[in-house]
């Protein structure tokens, strides 16, 4: 089949993906090996980047500028409507569900993905010329979103929250997020002191890890307010932050590290997380509002032991005291209780971090995950197909 992935960016030099992002990478990588051919149509974010080429046999198409995005999308697919066979949509923008309902229209199947619990619906900055309880244009969008063939819903707590605002429930397919276990995986000790060396980080102290953005949302600040405490508590750990961000986050950490001293690390933006993790003691994820994250499904992958905020994704992933910790969502000192008493118990650091590996290779590998996604694609072609037979008797049309 020929799949049309819609995502919000892809690969474009000089900037981090985000999760979501990544997520779809790793996901048609696995879809192109199972023999479907995959076009991307994601954002042109600066003028610099190519309206087109093709990257490791997938071509991609970056739509530009924002007041066009929108048309160009449409006149893609429109164009591509004889070969194209289902149209994928990674999170809801404007651009990409303007796209399900040209899919209606054109018989071609359509797969919503909704990739963070609570943010179903399109934020138009055109709607605040209304009043807020009318938000006409957002209401067009989210009912558009609502025809598309299949949703597709990453945790369990986003499956439960669509029926209650008009998705319908048999269109509704729990697929998590997977990771790639042939590049997220537990390493010796032995390599994992060789990493700490390549990598500039020390082999004489346990790490604590914070991969992610450095945003409000992902709760970086709960992890300044908590470091104190933690270092007070446990002088010989070390908190290496892997991540760009917010400015104003950025510098709240470059303050903390001038009074840590040598206690805090600060890495930036990197191009594979992978090394860190491995040669991690301690993962810390923070976040205040997620879809199933893929930073933690790397950690625990790379059987590190997890610290993360009891929240919907997170306590799906962590069976708490099992394959990780919970601690209350935007609590600092919860936080920093939680990582002195794991940091003070080396067993248990091996324990979880043993059971995680195990837990997220059992469901959330990726060749699993492409496997019931593959399904839903199969299924829903041979709906088409089904009515394609129907429409050369004249029964139906497609």
């Amino acid at each position: 089949m020929h799949i049309f992935m819609l995502v919000s960016a892809y690969q474009e030099k000089g900037y981090a993906n985000t999760g979501a992002e990544l997520q779809a990478e790793t996901q048609l990588r696995q879809l192109k090996a199972k023999g479907h051919k995959i076009t991307i149509i994601s954002k042109k974010r600066t003028f610099k980047s190519k309206f087109y080429e093709v990257i490791d046999g997938v071509e991609v198409f970056r739509v530009w500028p924002p007041s066009l995005r929108t048309l160009e999308t449409l006149s893609l697919l429109f164009l591509a409507r004889n070969k194209c066979d289902i149209v994928h949509i990674h999170g809801q923008h404007l651009f990409s569900v303007a796209a399900i309902g040209l899919c209606r229209l054109l018989g071609i199947p359509s797969v919503l993905k909704i990739t963070i619990a609570g943010r179903f619906f399109v934020r138009l900055s055109a709607d605040r010329i209304f009043p807020r309880k009318w938000r006409p244009l957002r209401r067009l969008l989210n009912y558009v979103s609502q025809k598309a063939s299949a949703y597709l819903a990453i945790s369990k707590e986003i499956s439960e929250q669509m029926p209650q605002i008009g998705f319908l429930p048999e269109r509704i397919h729990l697929i998590p997020n997977g990771v790639n276990m042939g590049r997220f995986h537990p390493v010796a000790s032995s390599e994992q002191r060789l990493l700490r060396e390549q990598l500039g980080l020390p082999t004489d102290k346990q790490i604590l890890l914070y991969a992610s953005r450095l945003m409000y949302r992902k709760g970086v600040d709960l992890l300044i307010a908590a470091w104190p405490l933690i270092h007070a508590n446990c002088p010989e750990a070390c908190l290496v932050v892997v991540g760009g961000g917010s400015l104003t986050e950025v510098e709240k950490l470059k303050k903390l590290k001038k009074t840590g001293e040598d206690s805090i690390i600060y890495a930036g933006e990197v191009q594979d997380t992978a090394p860190y993790l491995q040669c991690s003691d301690v993962f810390i994820f923070p976040s205040r509002k997620e879809g199933l994250p893929n930073a933690l499904l790397e950690a625990m992958a790379c059987g590190v032991a997890c610290i993360a905020s009891d929240i919907g994704g997170c306590n799906e992933l962590i069976q708490p005291d099992k394959t990780g910790i919970l601690f209350a969502s935007g609590d600092s000192t919860a936080l920093s209780k939680a990582a002195v008493s794991l940091l003070c118990n080396q067993q248990k650091i091996q324990e979880i971090g043993i059971q995680a590996y195990h837990h997220i290779q059992a469901k959330y590998n990726i060749l699993m995950v492409t496997d019931q996604i593959n399904g839903l694609y199969t299924t829903l072609h041979k709906k088409v197909s089904v009515q394609g037979v129907k429409s050369d008797s004249g029964l139906c049309s497609r």
